[in-house]
This record gives C-alpha cells, sequence and structure tokens, in this order.
C-alpha cells in the first residue's frame, strides 16, 4: 500500500487484486476526533497544495502512475512526505482503507 501525505491529508493508494495495480486513490483525514476516507476524485479543498497533489495521482491506475503522479507534484513545488507502511503501522485506521478493495471479475 502506497501511502503519501501532504500537511494533515494522507493519499492512499489503495492495491488491486493484480500486483501493480491499484484500485482507487483514497484521500483520508482527521476531522476532530473521527478518521474520514474517500475517494480522491470526490475531495475538494481551497488548499491548493493539497489539490495540486491529488490533481496529479487521482486517475493513477498503477503503482508506477501514483508514483509518477507524485513526483510531478514535487516538482511544481509541493512538500509530500512519504510514509514507509509495513504490516499494521499505519498512521490512521487501517479499517478505512483495508475493506476497499475490491474483487473484481477480469474478462479476457
Amino acid at each position: 500500500m502506497d501511502v503519501c501525505k501532504v500537511k494533515d491529508i494522507y493519499i492512499v493508494g489503495i492495491p488491486h487484486v493484480i500486483p501493480g495495480y491499484l484500485q482507487d486513490v483514497a484521500v483520508v483525514y482527521n476531522k476532530g476526533d473521527k478518521w474520514i476516507a474517500q475517494t480522491a476524485e470526490r475531495y475538494r479543498t481551497n488548499d491548493r497544495e493539497v489539490s495540486s497533489v491529488i490533481k496529479n495521482v487521482m486517475y493513477a491506475t498503477t503503482e508506477e502512475d501514483l508514483e509518477e503522479g507524485i513526483e510531478k507534484a514535487i516538482s511544481q513545488g509541493a512538500k509530500v512526505q512519504r510514509i514507509e507502511v509495513r504490516k499494521w503501522n499505519l498512521p490512521f485506521p487501517r479499517s478505512l482503507v483495508e475493506g476497499k478493495v475490491k474483487l473484481q471479475k477480469e474478462v479476457d
């Protein structure tokens, strides 16, 4: 799972069942004492730095696309912190993104 942080917003690449591909890109943030997760496509903010990063990664379909979007945002001046994710050490509740992986029927 790829996770990066911009200010107090986490951007998460949710893995697909096919290795190397992403099911979705989610935005996770803390509002008061509650964690909220939503797709990057639906997340809206007035913060220019956060919105520029999200615009670069929201349609990523592979891990490589996500990485390229992050690099592009950094080159445009965004301060992005990459989060090392091991099996159980997410900075937010794992249940927010764990149940988002959908099994899709692949048709050849």
